[in-house]
Parts: C-alpha cells; sequence; structure tokens
C-alpha cells in the first residue's frame, strides 16, 4: 500500500442527525490492519453508541494524532467539528508512518445494540499536484520554482461545493511553501483544498492571472534569468482548465497535473512577467534594486541622485579610479568582484555589479581616487538584491495592502492619500508571503531589514540571531574572498557629512553634525536620500492617520527594533517594537508592540546617532 492510500489510526465520531449533537465518546483505531479496505471503500466492525434515531458518523484517518477529539478536544457537535483544521504548517507530505489525512461522512437510520457494519467512502482532505517542468527557453536559467497560495489547513467537513471562496482570504490562510532549485524534472506538493471564485472574463490560458480572483488562487511561480540581464517570472494558478479555462479552484481528493515547458517570454501571455532592466547605466540613486542573478550598471561618477546639499560642499560630479566591493551580508552575494583587491569593473565611469542567482542580500560598494581600492573613498552605493518588485497602482485606496512581485506595497489612512496623492509606501519583501499579526515570527533575519542613521545613505548592518530577548547582535559581513568580519564598528562623537562619506561603514557614536536636514524638507530627494530611484525617504505626514490611543488603520510594519549607538554596538528592542525615520527632521513613527502585533503607535524624537527602519514612500 503507498503512502497516499494507507490507513494509520482512525477516529470514528458519532452524531445524532437530529440535533447534530454528538453522541457518545470519539472511538480511536489504531492500527491500520483493524480496518478492511478497497480502494477508498472502508468496511470495518465498530461498536457505536446505540440510537433509534438517525445519525451521522465521521471517520477521520491519517491525522497522526491519537489525541486529536480525545478528552475536552471532543467537538461537541457537527458544526464544531466542521470548524476544526488540519493545519499543515509550511508542507505537508505523506510518510511511511502515515499517509494522507482522509474523512468520510456516513449516515445511517439507527444504530444497534450490537456491533454494527460500518460501511462508507473515505477522501483525501489533499489534492496532489505534479508538476513536469522543461526548460528550453534559450539563455534563461530557472532561479527557482515555489508553490504558492496553499490553504493552511484542511477542514474536518465533507468537500465544498459551489461557487464559493473557501478558505477566506483572512491573513494566515494561505502560505508560500518553501522554494526550491531547478534540479529536477517532476516536482509533487500536497495542498489542503482552496476555492476561488473568478471576478473577471478568462477566454485562454494566457489570462488564468491571478487578478481574475481575490489574488489567494493557488498557483505554481517559476522564476530565473534571460541573458543573465532580465528577470522573468512565470505564474501558473491551478484548476481544472480542461472543464473550464476560467477553473481557479483546487479541490481535495484530486490530481492537477501541471506540464510546463519554457520557451520565452510572451509579452502576450498575461501570466509571465518580464521585469525589464536597462541596458546602459540606471537612474542615479544610492540604492538600486537588482535580481538575483542579474547585474546593474551604474554612472559611478554620479554622487547620490545628483543633486547637492549646499552646507557639504560637495560637487555633484566625482572622478573614481576604482570601484570596490566594501561588504555583502551572503557569502558570494557579488559575483564579479575581485577576490583579492573587491574591484568590480569600471569603464568609462560606469561600474558594473553582478549578483548571484538565487540569493538575496545587500552590499555596499565604493568609488576611489585610487586605483585597486586605494585613496580616498568618494562615494558608495547599497546594492539591493531582492526579488521585491515594488510597483505604483493604477489606481490607490486608503489603508489598503497590494500584492506585487516578492511582498507588498500599502497605503495609510486619508491624510496619507491626501499628502501623496497616487502613492504607495515600499512595505518589503515578506516572510514566507505574509505579512501579519497572527503569526509569531521568531528569525530576526526575516523581519529586521537594514538600519540607516538619520541623514545618512549607507546600511548599517541588521539585526542577527533567534528572538530570545531584547539585545541581538549585528549580522556578520563579508568581504570579497568570502572571510566575515564585524559589521559597522562604533566611530567616536559626531561627523560632519563630507567626513562620514568616507566612513560608509562606520556608525557614530554621535551622529551627523554640521547640515540640516540631509535628508531634504520631505518633498524633495536629496543627495544623502537612501532610497532607489523613483523612491525617497517618507515625509512626517505619511502616517498622520496614526494616534496614540487607537490605530484606525492596519499597521503590518515589523518590530525590527533599533540600533543604539551612543552605548552598544548591539541591536536593541527587536522584536518589541519599530522605529521609523522621516524626513524633514529625526521625529519617528514608533510602533510598540510583538513582532507584527501593534500596541501603540506615535511619533517621538530619537537621538540622530540611532539606526533605524527606512520605508520609501514613491516620488
Amino acid at each position: 500500500m503507498n503512502s497516499q492510500s494507507r490507513f494509520s489510526g482512525l477516529w470514528i465520531v458519532q452524531f445524532n442527525k437530529s440535533n447534530g449533537k454528538r453522541n457518545g465518546t470519539p472511538i480511536y483505531v489504531v492500527n491500520g490492519s483493524d480496518v478492511m479496505q478497497s480502494g477508498n471503500e472502508l468496511g470495518m466492525p465498530i461498536k457505536l453508541k446505540a440510537a433509534d434515531a438517525a445519525q451521522v458518523i465521521y471517520v477521520v484517518a491519517n491525522t497522526g494524532s491519537s489525541n486529536l477529539f480525545s478528552g475536552a478536544s471532543a467537538p461537541a457537535d457537527e458544526a464544531t467539528l466542521n470548524k476544526m483544521v488540519y493545519s499543515t504548517g509550511e508542507y505537508h507530505q505523506p510518510s511511511s508512518s502515515y499517509g494522507i489525512p482522509m474523512l468520510g461522512r456516513i449516515e445511517v437510520s439507527k444504530v444497534d445494540a450490537t456491533t454494527t457494519l460500518l460501511t462508507g467512502t473515505l477522501e483525501r482532505l489533499f489534492a496532489k499536484v505534479k508538476l513536469n517542468l522543461k526548460n528550453e527557453f534559450a539563455d534563461f536559467v530557472v532561479s527557482y520554482v515555489q508553490l504558492k497560495n496553499a490553504a493552511t489547513g484542511a477542514y474536518y467537513r465533507t468537500a465544498q461545493t459551489g461557487a464559493v471562496n473557501f478558505p477566506t482570504s483572512a491573513t494566515g490562510n494561505h502560505i508560500d511553501y518553501q522554494s526550491e532549485a531547478f534540479d529536477k524534472d517532476t516536482y509533487v506538493y500536497y495542498v489542503p483544498e482552496n476555492l476561488r471564485t473568478t471576478t473577471g472574463t478568462v477566454n485562454s490560458a494566457g489570462e488564468r492571472t491571478l487578478d481574475k480572483t481575490d489574488g489567494k488562487a493557488t498557483y505554481v511561480e517559476i522564476a530565473g534569468v534571460h541573458d543573465a540581464t532580465t528577470p522573468v517570472i512565470y505564474r501558473l494558478p491551478l484548476g481544472d482548465v480542461a472543464t473550464d479555462i476560467a477553473d481557479f479552484n483546487v479541490r481535495r481528493n484530486r490530481t492537477y497535473t501541471l506540464d510546463v515547458t519554457l520557451k520565452g517570454a510572451n509579452t502576450v501571455d498575461q501570466r509571465i512577467t518580464a521585469l525589464a532592466q536597462a541596458a546602459g547605466a540606471v537612474a542615479p540613486a544610492n540604492s538600486f534594486m537588482v535580481y538575483p542573478g542579474t547585474k546593474v550598471n551604474f554612472d559611478a561618477r554620479i554622487r547620490g541622485n545628483g543633486g547637492n546639499v549646499a552646507e557639504t560642499g560637495l560637487a555633484t560630479a566625482i572622478a573614481p579610479a576604482s570601484v570596490v566591493l566594501l561588504w555583502q551580508d551572503a557569502q558570494g552575494l557579488i559575483t564579479n568582484a575581485n577576490a583579492t583587491t573587491g574591484v568590480v569593473p569600471l569603464s568609462s565611469g560606469v561600474a558594473t555589479v553582478q549578483t548571484k542567482l538565487g540569493t538575496n542580500g545587500n552590499a555596499v560598494v565604493a568609488a576611489y581616487s585610487g586605483a585597486n581600492g586605494t585613496g580616498t573613498i568618494l562615494w558608495s552605493w547599497h546594492i539591493w538584491v531582492t526579488d521585491y518588485a515594488p510597483v505604483g497602482q493604477a489606481s490607490v485606496a486608503a489603508n489598503t495592502a497590494y500584492t506585487v512581485t516578492g511582498g507588498q506595497v500599502h497605503t495609510y489612512g486619508t491624510q496619507y492619500l491626501a499628502a501623496n496623492p497616487g502613492k504607495v509606501i515600499m512595505v518589503g519583501a515578506t516572510y514566507n508571503g505574509v505579512i501579519t499579526d497572527a503569526i509569531s515570527y521568531t528569525d530576526v533575519s526575516k523581519i529586521s531589514g537594514q538600519y540607516y542613521q538619520w541623514g545618512r545613505k549607507d546600511p548599517l548592518g541588521r539585526a542577527n540571531g533567534m528572538i530570545t530577548d531584547d539585545y541581538f547582535t549585528l549580522a556578520p559581513w563579508y568581504n570579497a574572498a568570502g572571510a566575515s568580519f564585524s559589521a559597522a564598528p562604533v566611530g567616536m562623537g559626531t561627523v560632519p557629512p563630507v567626513s562620514a562619506v568616507q566612513e560608509p561603514m562606520t556608525c557614530f557614536i554621535l551622529g551627523l553634525s554640521d547640515v540640516n536636514n540631509p535628508w531634504g524638507d520631505g518633498e524633495a530627494k536629496t543627495i544623502f536620500d537612501p532610497c532607489p530611484a523613483g523612491w525617497r525617504v517618507p515625509k512626517i505626514g505619511t502616517w498622520g492617520d496614526f494616534t496614540s490611543d487607537g490605530i484606525p488603520v492596519n499597521v503590518v510594519y515589523p518590530a525590527a527594533g533599533e540600533r543604539v549607538s551612543y552605548y552598544s554596538t548591539d541591536m536593541y528592542n527587536v522584536g518589541g517594537g519599530g522605529y521609523y525615520s522621516s524626513a524633514p527632521n529625526s521625529s519617528v513613527l514608533r510602533i510598540d508592540g510583538e513582532i507584527y502585533e501593534d500596541y501603540g503607535t506615535y511619533y517621538y524624537g530619537m537621538w540622530y546617532s540611532s539606526a533605524l527602519s527606512v520605508r520609501c514612500i514613491q516620488e
């Protein structure tokens, strides 16, 4: 018997049909050998509670739990049972110990006092998804394969029927499975029932997109890079396409087979997204978002966005002799840096930084006045390697989360929209596709992101380790050779902006001096703004709808803590609070709570030296 059909432990729960109340104590049958079966047909002698009236008998198999319906956990009635969920966590795989959870609902006219032969049919609570994948797309390298929007659990009830969204789209009801490398021809998943209604017209396979549903249809995502420059993402929703091209349902006890051959990036097929990257130098900025496995070309002769801050005396144009990798927070993230010198290619003033396929992370490269990283640092740039692709929306509504590639963008409240018409906030990549206040995350690397001292453009590391207390060390940095070293050491005193430019890896104990509003007035982007092109540090009114005694909007920023450099090199309050910088001054949005669960939000002043989170807003 294979693991998809085997029985390993059965629960029998009896209810009165008339009122739905449980009748007797649930029975647990330990050994599969006690059950005689043919396919999914069930026949077994079992002693039920005698009843003269009609009864409903549930038989539940392969839960892996001998305590599921025992004691206080026994459902009082059928409705309660139907609301109970077999939670899968991140993934379900049948094993030699127990197979796929199954359920049968059997109605009988009565139950005799003697042993009764119970006969019925069990159905698997999961569907099987089989992906057969071939890559015939020339010069296309697959980064990963991932099943997304799987329901997080299977309900102990009979299969849903009709046009419904089940489970609901509420936070926590869906999850993305872990991505896998393209190292095999066939991928197999077992997923709970996930039914989605169609909200638009679908006339062809190329029109089967998530926006034709509520966005929660289960789908397979295949991502990669074409010609080392263009990220391409294929999103293939599941459903009974042979019967109905507009079907997005994943029904239990069925097998869904996807035979996929990648041949190109057909722009007519709406399931395919090609994230075009500029062939020449990208728009000037202090940060560049780069898809893993691609490269970025930028003009290293331009400081920041090409603007100026009069008090600094800094000229816009520079003449670097070399560009060098200073640090990366994932080993091997930057693949074209010389292992000895850290030098990356520089031609006619344009630097080229190549990133590693399938690896997200951060790096900083710097322009030097001398060859091979000698002389003075003239400027530096943040290389943000991510599959997150924040984009604007055709229209935006207050307090709304929009799903984009790799994460979400958000709006908040009516004051936000009044001050920023048509604009969204960059929230960032999510953890496993979910931003929620219902799940307690413990992996700091999934929630913290980079930290910035107010007014400075260079990131100063992220928290490391697991959440166990208020304090955390910084995640290590690596040089071009892969050797680790301590991130962002503390420098004494205050520092004028010109000196800070020359020391992009140092977190100064008292922050910047001798300049007013290096991040500007909140309207125009400045030369020190740490955000990518098209984005800027938000002005203080962005979160104007938030209040200290209750929040009329949905706060989903992580409690990423802060780096308080004036007395420690460690991170503080990670998991206990979130602090988000804004322009034109050091007023900070503070969120007190546990990870994502908000307990209070308000503005207050912070030390210039504190390194905090930044969430960029569209220009």
